[in-house]
């Protein structure tokens, strides 16, 4: 009896998601000779499975894809695991953690989407900027595949958009039991990296970067400055790493950890995305609500990529960095870590 290539190629991929389960381990994650992260992430070595299956059909001149329900049940496991991390997470950290009722007290972040019935918690340097596009295509605001500039997507595009502290608290109470949820997270390296090459350091493209810099910049640079300074405006990124881990420093919701800005061992959210996948995981969130064949999701270059998930660019920054000041910034961001499933990693000096 003949088997189609398909069932063969699904049956691989739930083969080698069940052996990258089994091998799993907590150790730190490291860099192969070519400054290649090496992820003991399940999900993430899955969805190169994938690609490495379609690129091998390619080569080979097979016709190789995954329909619809393949995709859809592939991706349901793959939340399925993401959802018994986080559930652990919680449960191991119920002596941490900070709560919210989010119907009594909700913040600004959470976008409601009445017509749809979707809600998205929005964590700035997590593509917030393309989701919100998207809120606006689903809405009618923006013609499906067209893009804004990125100021005008967060203030004027914003505004047109529901938040869900707007509603009355008989109204938040439903939607947030009714409507489908979907947060995105980051592993906090990158983040924080993206956060300083996209808002403070000399070289970004970020239009708005000078405000950044001759505020907060000039501030942060001067009170960390090095007697051998040259001048005090220079703000280097082991500076703003310092700057990050002292006591008092202000909790600007564009590096406050996703934890604090989503809650989510209060708030029981249907999708939990990941920056690492983002086009695989909005992809399935957009056919979650029969929209994956009208709206399709923005390309990074709309929101001053910075291209801080790169290992070599990683390694670059945070190289830099002293151990003292690693160790305090896994700390700071210890639940982001321990509830999405992101290792720490060994960033040595070159």
């Amino acid at each position: 009896m003949k088997i189609s290539s398909n069932l063969v190629g699904l049956f691989m991929v739930l083969l080698g998601f069940i052996l990258c389960t089994l091998f799993y381990v907590s150790s730190p994650g490291t860099f192969d000779d070519n400054y290649s992260y090496v992820s003991r992430e399940p999900d993430l070595l899955i969805e190169k499975t994938i690609y490495d299956m379609q690129i091998n059909a390619r080569q080979s001149n097979e016709s190789y894809h995954f329909d619809n329900d393949d995709f859809m049940q592939i991706q349901t496991n793959v939340q399925k695991r993401r959802k018994q991390i986080l559930e652990r997470g919680c449960y191991l950290s119920s002596n941490r953690l900070t709560h919210l009722n989010m119907a009594i007290d909700p913040p600004r972040n959470l976008i409601v989407d009445d017509k749809n019935q979707l809600i998205y918690c929005f964590v700035p340097k997590v593509a917030c900027t393309s989701w919100k596009m998207v809120f606006l295509q689903l809405n009618g605001f923006l013609h499906p595949g067209k893009t804004l500039p990125q100021y005008f997507v967060n203030r004027p595009g914003l505004k047109k958009l529901s938040v869900l502290e707007e509603y009355t608290l008989p109204q938040r109470r439903y939607i947030l039991g009714h409507y489908k949820k979907f947060m995105f997270t980051r592993n906090p390296y990158s983040r924080v990296l993206s956060v300083y090459r996209n808002k403070l350091d000399p070289g970004s493209t970020f239009d708005r970067a000078k405000k950044w810099q001759n505020t907060l910049g000039k501030v942060i640079a001067s009170k960390f400055k090095d007697k051998k300074s040259i001048t005090n405006t220079s703000l280097t990124f082991p500076k703003f790493i310092s700057f990050l881990l002292q006591a008092n420093s202000p909790d600007n919701r564009h590096w406050k950890s996703v934890y604090d800005s989503c809650f989510p061992c209060d708030v029981k959210y249907d999708v939990i995305g990941r920056f690492e996948t983002l086009e695989t995981d909005a992809k399935y969130i957009l056919k979650l609500i029969g929209k994956g064949q009208t709206i399709h999701f923005p390309q990074a270059e709309q929101s001053s990529p910075t291209n801080s998930s790169k290992p070599k660019v990683l390694k670059e920054y945070y190289s830099k960095v002293s151990r003292r000041d690693m160790k305090k910034l896994y700390a700071k961001y210890k639940l982001d870590f321990e509830l999405f499933g992101y290792k720490e990693m060994k960033f040595d000096k070159s």
